[in-house]
């Protein structure tokens, strides 16, 4: 079934039976599948998530910093405006010359720094999981948004359908009215009230015709489509689903990014707490130094390069640093503190979140199944008003109550249709696995928990 969003409501209101006007401008219809995908591809929270990952490798590098040997190169040039001499029996000896050059090549390794060099590569490793987590829970968000937007979509379409099929059958009747009431055989009242009846229908007409534009805008906006024309092609459904409510905390608690980041973030912060102890510790170093000047030392110096190797080792303490590392140590406590206590905070917060959408989940269900039944009921109704008043047998009051309250019905029953797919997607998100269609059921994708 191909839903169109339609741009200009005014060509429905005025014609309401002609489907022509749904499809003159060219569309492109994208199913629910094409819909996710186009936002995998386009949608700019989920490409801003994604940097996540470069700024992780980035901080990888930095760690790796410390632990790989540091080569360093100088030069350096000095140009003496008077060089100092002195004499000797009469012969005037330079101490220097006026241009004066140095280079050296160093390089110099960390053995030890207290711990922090280990810590930080083990933080920065734990950071580049933690973004493809962050990645990973924008991507549900990103993806439940789409569905529900696609969702509410199908429903605005199908509102549409249903409030044009108000109007016609109203201007349908208005008509039969209007023959009746030249032939004397249907009240001025019953011809006011076909009118008023039209007129109040067609209000709910346009607005279901914003609503629809205004929800396939949003949907846009989602798929970064930059105001391109198109159409969704899909229709509601219901397709059983079943699970237990402790099955399905179970694989929230091993599923969802949500808790995942929390859970590096408490490791990383507990990494902090070991580079934050590192003052106390020395920090030993080994270097080795290749170095040259020119003018080459000595009485007089001489104009060339002299190149010397140097080598050793160095040891630094700080036997007192102004409180700085018990002040970061007593930080870095208190935050990985805080990181596991939020982490609990979010276990319990995707509990929740679970067990909220599982209700849903079954409360839609249940609507779904009452409403199913009340539009059969709704339908049986109007038809026999329809005969009735064809036949004379009733007012047009009790025609025009009769095709309102099966309107009425099969809206309810395509909102309990939406209501019941939303609330599945958000299970989805909740849970952070994915529906498939198997047979005549929906499983997880990850069957195998």
């Amino acid at each position: 079934m191909k839903k169109i969003w339609i741009p200009i409501a005014a060509a429905l209101l005025l014609n309401p039976a002609a489907e022509t006007a749904w499809g003159e401008s060219p569309t492109t219809a994208y199913t629910l599948e094409d819909c996710l995908r186009i936002a995998e591809e386009r949608n700019l929270a989920l490409q801003s998530a994604e940097r996540e990952i470069e700024i992780a490798r980035g901080k990888i590098y930095q760690s790796l910093g410390d632990a790989l040997p540091l080569l360093q190169a100088n030069a350096r040039y000095t140009y003496l405006d008077e060089v100092a001499s002195f004499e000797v029996g009469g012969q005037v000896i330079p101490s220097g010359l006026q241009n004066n050059y140095y280079l050296d090549l160093k390089l110099e390794q960390t053995l030890y720094k207290g711990g922090q060099v280990l810590a930080g590569i083990k933080a920065a490793r734990l950071y580049n999981r933690l973004a493809r987590q962050i990645v990973e829970e924008t991507r549900r968000e990103v993806r439940f948004r789409v569905i529900n937007l696609f969702y509410q979509g199908l429903l605005a379409e199908e509102v549409v359908r249903v409030r044009q099929d108000t109007v016609a059958n109203l201007t349908r009747s208005l008509d039969i009215a209007s023959r009746k009431f030249e032939q004397g055989t249907a009240s001025e009242f019953d011809l006011l009230t076909a009118r008023v009846k039209l007129a109040n229908a067609q209000p709910l007409l346009v607005e279901a015709l914003n609503q629809a534009q205004t929800i396939g805008s949003s949907l846009a906006r989602e798929l970064e489509l930059d105001g391109d024309s198109f159409s969704l092609e899909g229709r509601l459904q219901y397709i059983p689903f079943d699970d237990d409510l402790n099955r399905l905390l179970a694989r929230g608690r091993e599923n969802r990014p949500k808790i995942e980041q929390a859970r590096l973030t408490s490791e990383i912060y507990a990494q902090n707490v070991t580079a934050s102890s590192s003052g106390y510790h020395p920090e030993v170093s080994v270097y080795a130094l290749y170095s040259g000047q020119r003018p080459r030392q000595g009485l007089p110096p001489e104009d060339r390069f002299e190149f010397e190797w140097q080598a050793g080792a160095q040891v630094r303490w700080n036997l007192f640093d102004g409180l700085q590392t018990p002040g970061r140590r007593v930080e870095a406590r208190a935050r990985y503190e805080q990181a596991k206590i939020e982490y609990d905070s979010v276990v319990r917060q995707v509990e929740m979140e679970i067990e909220q959408s599982w209700l849903d989940v079954n409360s839609a269900r249940t609507i779904l199944k009452s409403q199913e039944e009340t539009v059969s009921q709704a339908e049986k109704a109007f038809e026999i008003a329809m005969i009735r008043w064809e036949n004379g047998l009733s007012t047009y009051l009790e025609l025009t109550d009769a095709e309102l309250a099966l309107a009425a019905a099969k809206v309810n029953l395509q909102q309990a249709l939406a209501g019941y797919n939303i609330a599945l997607a958000r299970l989805e998100k909740a849970v952070g696995d994915v529906l498939r269609e198997e047979g005549e059921m929906l499983v997880w994708e990850n069957s195998n928990q």
